[in-house]
C-alpha cells in the first residue's frame, strides 16, 4: 500500500519517504487478522494520505514538492513539505531520484 502511494505520488511529481518509524505505527493501528488489509487501508488513508492532503492545502506549494512523513516528539504522525526549486525539479527528472537525503 506505501509503495502504491510513493508511485502515485512520483506521478504527481512528488517525491515521498516515510519512515520506518511511521510504517510500524501503521502497522500498529492498521492490523486486524479477522479483518484482512480494510483496516491497514483505512490507518493508510486516515495517518498518511488525509494529512498529506492537509499539509498541502494549509502550505499550498506551487509546484513539485518533496514529502516527509516521520514522528514528532509526541509519536503523532508530522508531515514535511520540501518545494522543489524549478532548477533541482529538472535535474532531478533526469535522474529520477526522489530521495530527500539532499534535503537533510
Amino acid at each position: 500500500m506505501i509503495q502504491d502511494l510513493v508511485e502515485r505520488s512520483k506521478q504527481q511529481g512528488l517525491g515521498l519517504e516515510i519512515t520506518h518509524r511511521v510504517k510500524l505505527r501503521l502497522v500498529e493501528e492498521g492490523y486486524n487478522p479477522a479483518y484482512g488489509a480494510r483496516p491497514l487501508r483505512r490507518a493508510v488513508m486516515r495517518l498518511i494520505e488525509d494529512k498529506i492532503a492537509s499539509k498541502f492545502l494549509q502550505e499550498s506549494p506551487e509546484g513539485k514538492a518533496n514529502i516527509f512523513i516521520d514522528l514528532d516528539d509526541d509519536g503523532e504522525i508530522e508531515v514535511r513539505l520540501f518545494p522543489i526549486e524549478l532548477s533541482q525539479a529538472s535535474s532531478e527528472t533526469d535522474t529520477e531520484d526522489t530521495s530527500l537525503s539532499s534535503v537533510f
